[in-house]
């Protein structure tokens, strides 16, 4: 068996056991801890209100959705997410990793490999 056929054959051997502690920890090593349903963002009430301020503060234009987006759904491609400051300790820490996007008076805070939604800010 060559080595790339071997190594295939090891991940997929190790992916489930790694996916089965993810789930019942409620957390992976290197992330962020999760609560709540699968995918969301544990956001404390002070990080709540930072992470407000500083979207406040920043000059955008909502988006318009054409429906409604829950935590788990998919953005679509045609809207632009925008990052966080990226900061060491603090309040918005939690979100370096993450982008946003505001509708309304409502942001959306979304992993942006999967474009999947982790948190709302209402």
């Amino acid at each position: 068996m060559n080595r790339t056929v071997a190594a295939a054959l090891a991940l997929s051997l190790l992916a489930p056991a790694a996916l089965a502690q993810q789930s019942a920890t409620g957390q992976s090593s290197g992330g962020p801890a999760r609560v709540g349903g699968p995918g969301e963002l544990e956001i404390r009430p002070d990080q709540r209100t930072a992470l407000r301020g500083y979207v406040d503060r920043q000059t955008l234009t909502p988006v318009e959705l054409p429906g409604a987006i829950a935590i788990g759904g998919a953005v679509p491609g045609t809207i632009e997410l925008r990052s966080f400051p990226n900061v060491p300790d603090g309040d918005l820490a939690m979100a370096r990793n993450y982008r946003y996007f505001k509708s309304g008076n409502t942001i959306y805070v979304v992993e942006p490999t999967s474009r999947a939604v982790v948190q709302i800010v209402e």
